[in-house]
Order: C-alpha cells, then sequence, then structure tokens
C-alpha cells in the first residue's frame, strides 16, 4: 500500500533522543531514507548521526491527512563523552565512537493541503562498537516537505 502524502524531500526537527536535523527522502511508493544529526542526553554528552531505509504503509486516512506507518532498518554513529558521571569509577571507559545497527518503528501524520507531517519514532539500538549493549531511542518531529 503505497504511503498517503510527504512525498520529495523533508526536513524538520527531532526532539528527543536524539534531538536535532532531520531529513528524509522517498525513493519510491512505500519507501524512504530516514536520518537525523542530533545531540544526545542519556548516552552521555555527545551527537549522533543515524540513516535508515523505511519500509511505509498508510494506516488510516482522516479529513485532515492521512496516518502513515513505518518500519526500518539501518545503522547509527554516535559520539559520546561521559566525564561528567561522577558515580563511575572508570570515568573514560564509555567515551569515544559508538557504532551499531538502528530498527525504528513508527506513525507520521500527513496533513492534506500542506506539505507537513509530523512523526512519533521509537527503535532499538544495538551498538556493536565501544559498549556492546542494547539502547531505545524515541523522538517526535515535525517536517516541511518540499
Amino acid at each position: 500500500m503505497a504511503r498517503g502524502g510527504g512525498q520529495g524531500f523533508g526536513l524538520g526537527l527531532a526532539i528527543g533522543e536524539p534531538t536535532g536535523i532531520n531529513g528524509k527522502k522517498t525513493l519510491g511508493a512505500s519507501t524512504a531514507l530516514d536520518s537525523t544529526l542530533g545531540l544526545n542526553f542519556l548516552n552521555g554528552n555527545g551527537f549522533s548521526l543515524h540513516l535508515c531505509f523505511l519500509w511505509e504503509a498508510v494506516l488510516g486516512r482522516a479529513a485532515s491527512g492521512n496516518f502513515d506507518g513505518y518500519l526500518g532498518l539501518g545503522g547509527k554513529l554516535g559520539v559520546y563523552d561521559h566525564d561528567d558521571d561522577r558515580h563511575r569509577s572508570d570515568k573514560n571507559s564509555d567515551n569515544g565512537l559508538w557504532l551499531g545497527g538502528r530498527a525504528p518503528a513508527g506513525v507520521a501524520f500527513v496533513f492534506n493541503g500542506a506539505p507537513v507531517d509530523i512523526w512519533l519514532e521509537i527503535a532499538a539500538v544495538l551498538w556493536a562498537v565501544e559498549n556492546p549493549g542494547v539502547d531505545i531511542d524515541g523522538t517526535l518531529g515535525v517536517r516541511y516537505w518540499f
């Protein structure tokens, strides 16, 4: 099932984990690339960049727009500094470059007659480099479509 809107390239703001600039490029009727460059607070002071391939579908239609759902797979790169954590005995052990896989799931509301969408997303992140483990990302965002 093809998506209901948000065609072309969208640029906006993501708030949560991470908080930053989001871009999304549609590739076909039901696929897209999504990326956020942002600041992270839960993993320590730092920033991250993720890029995910998304599969999308229209979940429902309303008078003012469409609800689109999506699932994805991709990767995440993080640069973190944990030196401000006074409770750790090995304060430098988690500093550095983190790299892992990312699997998002979300829902977006695409407005009819306006090139804007809002979305809510949760993603599992499986860190493989620096400090192996699992984290959860969660963001709320808005995008303008060009």
